[in-house]
């Protein structure tokens, strides 16, 4: 039997000390609004100065966004007090940072069509899986509903202008 408890016990997630904590280093996290900032800046800058083809795709769109991105979801967390769950976007940035760097180590134009070619492969999976995923949901909805009572055209519109049913 599932007891039914009207208060949760905070001192488990203690998001008062959290919020203070995050005050105490919001010198930390201004410098990191700036970094920010400035990432968002260049990535447009460094793709008009760049030869505009695969390999600034790749390295400006593809990781140096990526890196910004991870570093902002780090600045929110921390902003918010959820500083052990930042760790989780802390390592996805470091690793996004150890790919920029193997990647421009050496035969970089290689790399990066093995980069390319994976993404775009991940990509098509994707949308592949999505869309197999939705036609199975929608079968078993199909089958869920007693036929007679309803008209198939009726179905196929309820389907298609309803997410809710699916």
């Amino acid at each position: 039997m599932i007891q039914h408890i009207d208060e949760a016990y905070k001192p488990i997630l203690d998001r008062e000390a959290s919020i203070d904590m995050a005050e105490k280093f919001s010198d930390a996290v201004e410098l990191l609004h700036e970094l920010i900032d400035y990432g968002t800046s260049l990535i447009p800058r460094a793709y008009v100065d760049s030869a505009r083809d695969l390999k600034a795709i790749c390295s400006v769109f593809v990781q140096l966004r990526q890196f910004i991105t991870h570093l902002d979801g780090i600045s929110v967390l921390l902003t918010a007090g959820a500083c052990g769950t930042a760790n989780l976007q802390l390592r996805s940035l470091l690793e996004t940072a150890h790919t920029i760097e193997w990647i421009l180590a050496s035969d970089t134009e290689s790399k990066l069509r093995h980069l390319y070619v994976a993404i775009s492969l991940f990509d098509h999976r994707a949308i592949r899986m999505s869309a197999a995923l939705l036609f199975n949901c929608r079968c078993r909805i199909l089958s869920s509903f007693p036929m007679s009572e309803y008209d198939p055209t009726e179905l196929v519109t309820l389907l298609r202008f309803n997410p809710r049913v699916w």
